[in-house]
């Protein structure tokens, strides 16, 4: 669309079929599948320095400074670009914290 300005802009906004799943067998099949048994923090994008894992990685690990938080961090996405780095900085920080990554399907 464009803007009276002549710069262009487009509302932000999800596609209709992306919406929650409310059916219990679908959400347990799919916990199933994917080994999460346990409640969990999800992370889904692309593996790679500009995502800012890093930090995400350390706001989990004060979480799971608190008591009673039972969370672990789901990582899912591909990677991307120097994810080798992010990777490394991820095994750092995540020592003594739980972090699971989805397989890439």
């Amino acid at each position: 669309m464009h803007h009276p300005t002549g710069s262009r802009f487009v509302y932000g906004g999800v596609d209709a079929r992306f919406v929650p799943v409310d059916e219990r067998s679908v959400l347990e099949a799919t916990r199933k599948k994917y080994g999460l048994d346990f409640p969990f923090i999800l992370y889904v994008g692309t593996i790679e320095p500009r995502k800012n894992l890093g930090r995400l990685l350390k706001a989990f690990k004060r979480l799971k400074s608190r008591p009673g938080i039972e969370h672990r961090l789901v990582i899912a996405g591909g990677l991307g670009w120097l994810y080798q780095e992010v990777l490394r900085e991820i095994d750092e920080l995540s020592a003594d914290h739980e972090v699971a990554f989805l397989p890439n399907r």
